[in-house]
């Protein structure tokens, strides 16, 4: 078995772990050194904590230590056009590179004299990140729609509403059906949200919903199970406990304008979904420390009406992976199928091990993936390490991936197939170089019909004759 293959099935293992931990750290603090201002009005910048490199290890009750954290900033703020956007940022003077993520928003930064940052050529309603002289302690700046929420009557029995100002709700909000949480604009909410057995639910608003004060043991932030009709729209999540949101079970399922940020403890997961189908995933921000959007079939969640996951459609989201995968099916796939899953215009501004990337441990039958759009920058992987053995650069940055094979989180004996997966105007523009790689397991257990097309490496379009990586189990690869 190959180095490549041996390191993804210890990235299952990471992925896959949810145990118990005794963390409790607050780090949600305002009054940042760095400022912004927006059309000569300051607005508000937080402090968090993200994940500084790549060291991970297999679970064993402590939670990370905080050595391997740096401090982040946040904002967010309303779209207007023309508006005018001034950051200072320590460090920032003449002489210093300030790169604006992604890249392809073509968002201009001009650095001033005194060191102060004006932004130019904001393209709408959308999430950046600039980076001043490296991508450490970065500024994420969300720009929202100026969506007012006016259709939310706040006073209404249905409407658990939290307005400007700091609460706690430490036993968590169970919504029921037909009920609205609202964490409006200044809001942070220290609590965490579940439901159950609903339908016609909504979680709205331009505020945090923040988990810091909570360890790993005792909730989600988000956990939605056997539901239907679910809307998550606007708000800021910060400092998961591990996974951001678990969403199995369920149907109809909306996440629009959700920012993800502060995730540096382990397997902190954005987006797990979990046997469920008819997703729409749009206008996303995450950065995390584990896999950012996830597709898994996990064998609790196994049973009739859900034993195919279909209809998945991931769009406009911008990613920050610090650990995993950005764009993730797998690795659990306790499944018969998993299929019709698109995945468009979507921008991966740094990540660690695959930007694409499709485990099948399990035995679902994978087909009809399409990736489409999708804009790839620079790996991590400096100081990168695993139960602290330095890793290999080598394992970082790839671009494409497929595996079949059988993990020790493989549930099922059966090994399940992949095809018909489309890769459609890929663009990588890492400083390091890349691999597309694809194993299958056995005859039975194998991975056909793959299409790329208009993939560029650093400028340079792939051919028939690109040297990917592929076993004998693998046929009928078409490139163009």
């Amino acid at each position: 078995m190959s180095k490549n293959i041996l390191m993804l099935l210890c990235l299952c293992i990471l992925s896959s772990c949810q145990s118990c931990s005794t963390e409790d750290v607050d780090v949600l603090a305002g009054d940042a050194s760095v400022s912004v201002v927006v059309d000569g009005t300051p607005v508000t910048v937080h402090e968090t904590l993200v994940s500084k490199w790549p060291t991970n290890k297999l679970w064993d009750g402590v939670q990370r230590d905080l050595s391997e954290t740096e401090t982040a900033y946040f904002t967010s703020f309303d779209y207007k056009e023309g508006q005018n956007i001034r950051i200072d940022v320590p460090g920032g003077e003449k002489g210093k590179k300030c790169v604006v993520r992604p890249r392809e928003f073509g968002i201009e930064a001009e650095i001033g004299r005194k060191g102060d940052i004006e932004l130019k050529n904001i393209p709408g309603p959308c999430q950046f990140v600039v980076e001043v002289d490296g991508y450490h302690n970065a500024l994420h700046v969300f720009v929202n729609p100026a969506e007012p929420y006016s259709e939310v009557d706040r006073n209404s029995p249905g409407v658990i509403y939290y307005g400007p100002g700091k609460h706690s709700v430490p036993d968590g909000i169970n919504l029921k059906s037909g009920q609205t949480l609202f964490i409006d604009e200044g809001a942070v909410l220290y609590s965490y949200v579940t439901a159950s057995n609903v339908s016609d639910i909504k979680i709205l608003g331009k505020g945090i919903l923040d988990c810091s004060k909570f360890a790993r043991e005792d909730c989600y932030p988000i956990n939605i199970s056997n539901s239907k009709d679910i809307v998550i729209n606007g708000i800021v999540i910060n400092d998961p406990t591990h996974w951001t949101a678990l969403i199995s079970n369920c149907r109809n399922v909306v996440f629009d304008n959700v920012k993800l940020i502060g995730c540096w403890r382990y397997n902190a997961d954005g987006f797990d979904i979990c046997n469920t189908s008819d997703v729409k995933i749009h206008n996303c921000f995450l950065r995390c420390f584990d896999d950012n959007i996830v597709i898994k079939g996990l064998s609790p969640f196994y049973r009739d009406g859900y034993n195919i996951i279909e209809n998945i459609d991931v769009r406009n989201c911008v990613l920050w992976n610090d650990w995993g995968q950005a764009l993730e099916i797998g690795a659990e796939t306790v499944a018969d199928e998993i299929r019709n899953v698109t995945y468009d215009s979507c921008y991966i501004m740094h990540f660690t091990f695959n930007a694409m990337d499709i485990q099948n441990t399990d035995k679902a039958y994978v087909h009809d993936i399409h990736y489409t759009n999708i804009y790839v920058e620079d790996p991590i992987y400096l100081n990168a390490s695993l139960g602290g053995e330095l890793m290999s650069p080598d394992g970082f940055g790839g671009l494409i991936n497929i595996i079949v094979t059988p993990s020790m989180w493989s549930t099922v004996d059966i090994r399940g197939r992949v095809s018909d997966i489309t890769y459609e105007n890929i663009y990588y523009t890492g400083s390091k170089g890349t691999r597309i790689n694809f194993s299958g397991y056995a005859e039975d257990a194998d991975i056909k019909d793959l299409h790329i097309s208009n993939c560029y490496i650093n400028g340079k379009r792939i051919d028939k004759d690109y040297n990917y990586i592929k076993n004998k189990y693998v046929s009928n690869i078409n490139i163009k």
